[in-house]
């Protein structure tokens, strides 16, 4: 039986690695910006975001975080190792006890989360580079609008639907590409897991284009990265991906409905700054703990 690899994917060559998937990740986008050009064509709207209902919206997310994401991990994963699920570490089902300690830490640390949240979208450029905050801005407005528009709703059915899309799809396809695949590849080269973790991390941030959401994405990007690296299964980050992505969605959902945002604010009263840096404090220990606990279960 025949190898199903490319023998020049098989060395650990960096450049040739991140040739490949660039082009795999064209490939990706060709096949999202057809996909989405027929469904636009079908639904008979015109191909302009002013057009788009949300509906249609989220069709052509699932599109894109399947054509963009999953296809360019699963082709690389199949040209550069014989076991593409094994190279992807989906193979490997992780333990209760690190489910349950994923899915704490990840609750655990929504206060420190809230803090560096906070102090990212306050930062301030210089005025020399005012244009460039400007551009910033911009694009985080654009960003925003796009969110709310894809999950406004009071529909619990379509609200599942977000949940599916923005928890589990967005989990799973994101985590396959950037730390199954692009984490692995640095990994590969320099055999070194924390400039492997760092880097795939810098990239997930960035390519979101959302600067003021931008260290925080970093963070996360960073922990997914240490729980598959301490687990060696890729379920684990993908289980924290969608566990922040829901907590999220949750909170949006509190936020919308009136009779549930003034019952979170009749119950909860904003704390002051001294209050709010011990909670975040306490919550980085107790994640910290936590994701110790998680290291040495892999051990």
């Amino acid at each position: 039986m025949k190898k199903r690899h490319i023998p020049f994917l098989t060395n650990d060559g960096l450049w040739v690695r991140m040739l490949f998937l660039v082009g795999s990740l064209a490939i990706g986008m060709l096949i999202a910006t057809l996909l989405s050009s027929i469904a636009i064509l079908i639904l008979k709207k015109e191909i302009s975001t002013t057009a788009l209902t949300p509906d249609l919206l989220r069709l052509i997310q699932f599109i894109q975080s399947i054509s963009i994401f999953v296809v360019p991990a699963v082709l690389m994963a199949y040209f550069i190792s014989a076991k593409p699920y094994r190279y992807l570490q989906l193979t490997k089902w992780p333990k209760i006890s690190q489910v349950v300690l994923t899915v704490a830490s990840m609750l655990i640390m929504v206060p420190f989360m809230n803090q560096i949240i906070t102090w990212n979208e306050a930062i301030r450029l210089p005025d020399f580079m005012a244009p460039i905050e400007h551009w910033m801005r911009e694009k985080e407005d654009i960003a925003q609008l796009a969110t709310r528009q894809l999950l406004d709703t009071s529909s619990w059915g379509i609200r599942f639907i977000n949940l599916l899309l923005v928890g589990v799809t967005a989990a799973v396809a994101e985590e396959l590409f950037f730390r199954g695949m692009l984490q692995n590849i640095f990994l590969d080269k320099w055999h070194k897991k924390l400039a492997a973790v760092l880097l795939s991390a810098f990239i997930f941030s960035a390519i979101h284009l959302q600067f003021y959401g931008f260290l925080p994405r970093f963070i996360l990007g960073a922990y997914f990265g240490l729980l598959l690296i301490w687990t060696g299964s890729l379920w684990i980050p993908i289980l924290a991906h969608f566990t922040n992505n829901t907590c999220a969605l949750i909170q949006f959902y509190i936020e919308q409905d009136q009779e549930g945002k003034a019952l979170l604010e009749a119950t909860i009263t904003a704390p002051d700054m001294t209050t709010e840096l011990l909670l975040s404090g306490g919550s980085l220990l107790l994640f910290v703990w936590i994701a110790i606990c998680i290291k040495k279960s892999g051990a």
